[in-house]
């Protein structure tokens, strides 16, 4: 953390993403060489807390290899963008869900980080040895599975690869509409349904 400078800035819509990000790696590692632990990528419809860099400082690169924030989807429900498993039984394919209301307030009353299947990269702070180990059989940000994007792939075939997944419920983000989107939309539509 702050080690060294602004390597790049990228805006990106569609299929050109995966190019994106894959190029925000690359350029890390080309301009800025080992001068850093995380890269972390913060995407402009976020509005992280002020000490969220703060959080990813101390962050143990042992095990916190993927560390997302946690924030809402823009659209009703407005769940976490966060998966975990479900698991269905001998001999069939996990499902991936979203947390449990019950599990997600204790996330946004108990911050801490939470083991996870998937974050959304809004705000997420990716360790610089998940690249440096990645299987280069796997692509890392091209989802080749039609219903997964590219945060939810990424993080799923880095968990394959023996890497951590986590939430830190303490960096809690607004997410950009025509406002914030946060934790109290996810409960009044959960109360409106319910």
């Amino acid at each position: 953390m702050g080690k060294g400078p602004l390597v790049a800035q990228l805006a990106t819509n569609g299929a050109a993403l995966a190019s994106a990000m894959q190029q925000l790696v690359d350029r890390a590692f080309s301009q800025v060489g080992d001068q850093w632990d995380y890269l972390v990528f913060y995407e402009h419809d976020m509005i992280p807390p002020l000490d969220a860099f703060d959080r990813v400082a101390e962050y143990n690169p042992e095990e916190h290899h993927i560390v997302g924030a946690m924030y809402f989807a823009r659209q009703p429900p407005h769940s976490p963008t966060v998966s975990m498993k479900l698991d269905r039984g001998a001999n069939q394919a996990p499902d991936y869900v979203y947390p449990t209301p019950e599990l997600t307030k204790q996330m946004v009353e108990a911050p801490a980080l939470y083991e996870v299947e998937s974050v959304g990269t809004g705000f997420t702070a990716i360790h610089r040895t998940v690249f440096e180990k990645w299987d280069k059989n796997i692509r890392m940000w091209e989802a080749q599975e039609p219903i997964l994007v590219h945060d939810m792939w990424f993080c799923l075939k880095a968990k394959e690869q023996g890497f951590k997944v986590w939430v830190d419920s303490g960096i809690v983000c607004g997410h950009i509409t025509e406002r914030a989107v946060s934790y109290d939309d996810y409960r009044r539509y959960q109360q409106w349904a319910g």
